[in-house]
């Protein structure tokens, strides 16, 4: 309680909405802090390719850049108790997208699942007006107390939308915790190798490629407490990472 709010007018209405759906929703919002790098992408095709390998190396990022184990100012029992509080914050909104890993995955199916995503809220006349969960799709062939959706709204509504890596008119990645000026400097360098070229990122996906969706749940779930401790399909999360860092 002694975090203060950001004053931003959206954030009102989240903190409002979001604990209807995770329990660690204001955690996340007031105690946790990630760095986070945008890429950029030639065609469709190129940005499903990276957005899949983003998505698919979720838990070894996360593992590498875990670095938030104190909580209340004591040692817990978590290497990125960051990226715990994601897992318990909005699972309509946040985490892995399953169909992004899918060999032929397009723009279209991003869209598809953004419109079924509850919306926080609607933007008119310099005010947040809560939505009350509709839907975009709804909203789309609805309207809502007389108003119609428009780009603009769709654009807002892509910028509420969480998951582990993110698609706008660029691709963010989003598993990594805030720590040193170093290691912030670390994740762009990271990540543009291994998104800029094409044989890095082949690589990088054969690491994940393989596994099954259990286990890539399984993995998401467990890394905020094992970090680079943890075994993730039959091999050390260390050893993967190790490797990860070469092909980069």
């Amino acid at each position: 309680e002694e975090v203060p709010w950001m004053p931003k007018g959206r954030y009102r209405i989240m903190r409002d909405y979001m604990p209807t759906r995770g329990a660690l929703a204001h955690e996340m919002m007031k105690r946790t802090t990630t760095v986070q790098a945008n890429f950029d992408y030639e065609s469709e095709e190129l940005a499903m390719e990276k957005l899949r390998v983003g998505m698919g190396l979720s838990s070894l990022v996360t593992a590498l850049f875990a670095a938030s184990p104190l909580v209340d100012g004591k040692l817990a029992d978590w290497q990125s108790y960051r990226a715990r509080a994601w897992l318990d914050t909005d699972p309509d909104r946040c985490g892995l997208l399953p169909f992004l890993l899918q060999d032929g995955a397009r723009f279209v199916d991003y869209a598809e699942w953004a419109l079924d995503v509850p919306m926080f809220f609607v933007y008119r006349q310099g005010e947040y007006r809560p939505a009350g969960g509709m839907t975009f799709r709804r909203f789309l062939r609805d309207g809502w107390q007389g108003e119609r959706a428009t780009m603009s709204d769709w654009d807002l509504h892509l910028s509420t939308l969480f998951p582990e890596v993110r698609l706008k008119t660029f691709i963010e990645v989003r598993q990594a915790d805030a720590s040193s000026r170093e290691m912030v400097r670390a994740l762009p360098a990271f990540w543009r190798g291994i998104l800029y070229d094409g044989e890095a990122r082949r690589a990088a996906w054969q690491l994940v490629a393989d596994w099954p969706l259990d286990e890539r749940r399984r993995v998401d779930s467990a890394t905020p407490k094992e970090g680079l401790h943890g075994p993730a399909h039959g091999r050390p999360m260390r050893e993967l990472c190790r490797e990860l860092v070469a092909i980069a």
